[in-house]
């Protein structure tokens, strides 16, 4: 009995992750609130590193499955 040619030729499969954790000893949210300066703010008008209300970057996974074929 012949065996079926394989179609397939390799397999990947890629997970990865970004902002799981801060290291820090600050207690709010996120140390990086506040921070952003932009064209039109006045030095004296940002509250760096003061929540008000701000969240922390939003936690990400990701996973992918990459499949090559054998072509006839």
């Amino acid at each position: 009995m012949a065996e079926p040619p394989k179609v397939v030729r390799s397999v990947r499969l890629t997970i990865g992750a970004q902002n799981l954790h801060t290291f820090t000893k600050y207690s709010g949210f996120d140390p990086e609130v506040g921070a952003y300066l932009g064209k039109e703010v006045q030095l004296n008008s940002q509250l760096i590193a003061v929540d008000a209300g701000r969240y922390p970057l939003t936690r990400m996974y990701n996973a992918a499955v990459a499949v090559d074929f054998k072509h006839p």
